[in-house]
């Protein structure tokens, strides 16, 4: 069973008028296995467009879905994702991509998945003549609905077959009319069965590494901008500041689609770099190009943009932790009111006894002797001086507001400082809330310990020493429940969110497992976003099966709280070392115990503790 979960989480269906769509769809080699996302072939490939299409914003959508083959891809095109309303369409195939069905084995090696293989280009077997029907329904298709299409043949790891079986996707190309390159011959100066290990994730996965990635894209950018396909031949470059406004126009119109400002806005930074950086550019007269101070402006107003933005997904974590822990929030804030309301009357009624001393007293038994030592409240109020502090602190950074030049991004920056508003408003609640927890404490503390000062000076009533000590230890449990209710408003958390110098731009996975399995064995990682709101993640490795522990990585959409599944299949003998989350690579977070077995092939790892990332 191939799940159809795709890396294509950044990009919205609604397409600006001035974006040039690139769509690639195809298998693994396209989804980028063993790769992060950024390193995998339509990344590498969008910079490269950029900069040789001056006058247009390229976007280049990964839709690749690990385990399909050429009828799979084509069938998702046709249902799903010519929504996308691309501009070109690239569909890379490997050379596994003509099997109708699959074999259920992974690429491990020789064997029965080799068999396979060549059982799939057998002009005998279900596989191959339905294959080539696939070309020809692509054609009709075409026909109905014309649109620049580029078959893309991309095999990095060597087989004697390999020319063998590019020729006949060549030839179907020829007999359908559509274009096609071959990017395997960059991979191999030798025999075709001759392939360099570098180029490959490991000896255990043969898809591509993220120095073949760039490779062939830099061979597929030539092929494309040769063709033609970016249609910038005839036309007359535009002025630098021309070719920004647009840039900016055309984010505010994703955002408007319902694009994530972070994605966004980190695309945007990257775009002016590029065009910024692009041979383009030189051959501009002087009168149309920008100078670098007014460039400067417009780049530090976009990461201006991008900070606040990560400093309102922070906030809005933080907000998401609390709301998880409201229940039990809200029972702690009940209950110590009715604490402190009624050591209140206690020491009202002491405080009279002190007065009078005929009046009636609480009877107050005296605890067995213990080694410890007595309770101490001075001890709690000391650390309660403290969080007062720190909550001042915290207090402060969020008055700071939404402070940022704006300017270039009105929309961007109408809808984070809306968005921050409410992260700040629902911070400063629960943090007044802490603050009156703490300050009831103070002011019943400062109470007891006037009414101790007066018996201790007084010392006319040795009998009321017993109820001191109890008024003590009761109020010293009454601030260990405080101090947990009032501790999960993490005041420390949002000045160290406000004092980042740079944006977090991902969350990521480390994986640290061994195995021994006898068959192609893989990892997968599906991530359900909470904070933001967003659709689930998928990426998966292939085990190193030679019974070490080997860490694999993962890189997902930044989060700050969510739900992460692993699952192995198949699930034998193999066994987890550690996972470990993190948005700063030097503050990793384990959030597994050692040596822990995967029950069925799945685990679970929920944190929503949004402290545990920061």
């Amino acid at each position: 069973m191939t799940f159809c979960l795709t890396r294509n989480y950044r990009h919205t269906r609604q397409k600006p008028p001035g974006l040039f769509r690139v769509l690639c769809i195809g298998d693994s080699q396209t989804f980028g296995a063993g790769v992060f996302i950024q390193e995998a072939l339509p990344a590498r490939l969008e910079p490269l467009l950029n900069r040789a299409a001056w006058n247009k914003q390229v976007e280049v959508v990964n839709d690749g879905v690990s385990g399909y083959a050429l009828y799979d891809e084509w069938h998702h095109y046709i249902l799903r994702s010519h929504h996308y309303e691309p501009d070109l369409l690239l569909i890379i195939l490997s050379e596994n991509d003509a099997e109708l069905f699959s074999s259920q084995c992974g690429p491990g090696g020789p064997g029965p998945y080799e068999e396979h293989i060549r059982r799939c280009w057998d002009t005998h077997s279900i596989h191959l003549p339905h294959f080539r029907r696939v070309f020809q329904e692509i054609r009709a298709q075409l026909d109905e609905k014309p649109l620049p299409v580029i078959v893309v043949y991309y095999q990095v790891y060597g087989s004697p077959h390999r020319e063998q079986r590019g020729a006949i996707i060549r030839q179907e190309c020829e007999k359908n009319g559509l274009d096609f390159v071959d990017l395997s011959a960059e991979f191999s100066q030798g025999p075709a069965e001759a392939y360099d290990p570098k180029l490959m994730v490991s000896a255990a996965d043969f898809h591509p590494s993220a120095a073949a990635h760039q490779m062939a894209a830099q061979k597929l950018a030539r092929h494309i901008v040769r063709g033609g396909y970016l249609g910038e031949v005839a036309a007359p470059p535009l002025p630098e500041p021309e070719v920004y406004r647009r840039l900016l126009e055309n984010a505010e119109h994703l955002r408007r689609a319902g694009g994530r400002p972070d994605f966004i806005l980190n695309s945007l930074d990257q775009l002016l770099t590029v065009k910024r950086t692009s041979k383009n550019r030189i051959k501009l007269p002087a009168e149309s190009l920008m100078n670098d101070r007014e460039f400067s402006v417009l780049q530090q107003n976009v990461r201006a943009l991008a900070g606040r933005g990560d400093i309102a997904l922070s906030l809005e974590g933080a907000n998401y932790a609390l709301r998880q822990n409201a229940e039990m929030f809200h029972r702690g804030r009940n209950t110590a009111a009715e604490l402190v309301n009624l050591l209140s009357k206690q020491l009202f009624v002491l405080e009279n006894r002190l007065d009078d001393p005929g009046l009636w007293n609480f009877a107050y038994e005296s605890g067995p002797d213990s080694p410890q030592p007595p309770p101490r409240p001075a001890t709690s109020a000391d650390q309660f001086h403290s969080w007062l502090v720190r909550a001042g602190a915290a207090r402060e950074a969020l008055k700071q507001g939404f402070a940022a030049d704006c300017s270039k991004l009105p929309g961007f920056a109408a809808a984070l400082a809306h968005r921050f508003e409410q992260a700040s408003t629902s911070n400063l609640e629960y943090l007044q809330h802490g603050e009156e927890m703490i300050s009831s404490w103070l002011n019943l503390y400062a109470y007891y310990q006037s009414l101790r000062v007066r018996h201790e000076t007084q010392a006319s009533q040795p009998t009321l020493h017993v109820a001191f000590t109890a008024l003590a230890a009761e109020l010293v449990r009454l601030a260990v429940l405080i101090d947990k209710t009032a501790g999960m408003t993490h005041p420390d958390i949002i000045p160290r969110i406000f004092s980042r110098q740079t944006p977090l731009e991902a969350l990521y996975c480390a994986v640290k497992m061994s195995s021994t399995a006898p068959v192609a064995t893989t990892i997968g990682v599906q991530w359900q976003s909470f904070v933001p709101e967003f659709q689930p993640m998928y990426d998966v490795h292939y085990l190193v099966r030679d019974g070490q522990p080997h860490t694999y990585r993962f890189c997902l959409p930044l989060s700050v709280a969510g739900q992460l599944k692993l699952v192995v299949c198949p699930p034998t003998e193999v066994e987890l070392a550690a996972v470990e989350c993190y948005v700063d690579e030097d503050r990793p977070v384990c959030l597994s115990n050692a040596a822990q077995h995967i029950s069925n092939g799945q685990l679970w790892i929920s944190f929503p503790d949004f402290v545990s990332l920061f």
